[in-house]
């Protein structure tokens, strides 16, 4: 085997790992959306702050891919951090599905 034809295996072996990074990520994202959704424990006045709950998943950096969760609407800090954080729904949903990102990367990366 030539040195181009590993060049060649380990760029399309990285770019199927990256994308199935990618695809885990995803799931995972909408996941947290619907699960910080259902588990908030907050009164619905308008059901803009649960409407307005929103996760998204990208790669920062080359080497760095990220997951975030948060509100759209202004009160939205209010809701995670009054009242000793009762009403807290994001960190609480991110840190509940680590789990099963690690679990689904793992198993992604040895295919």
């Amino acid at each position: 085997m030539s040195i181009q034809n590993i060049n060649l295996n380990l760029d399309r072996w990285h770019k199927e790992k990256k994308a199935g990074i990618a695809a885990v990520g995803q799931n995972v994202k909408a996941n947290a959306e619907r699960k910080a959704k259902q588990d908030a424990i907050w009164k619905d006045r308008t059901g803009n702050a649960r409407q307005g709950l929103q996760g998204n998943s990208f790669w920062e950096l080359a080497t760095v891919f990220k997951i975030t969760l948060g509100h759209t609407v202004e009160y939205g800090p209010y809701l995670e951090l009054a009242n000793d954080g009762k009403y807290a729904v994001l960190e609480r949903t991110l840190n509940s599905l680590r789990g099963e990102l690690y679990r689904n990367i793992k198993m992604m990366l040895n295919k």
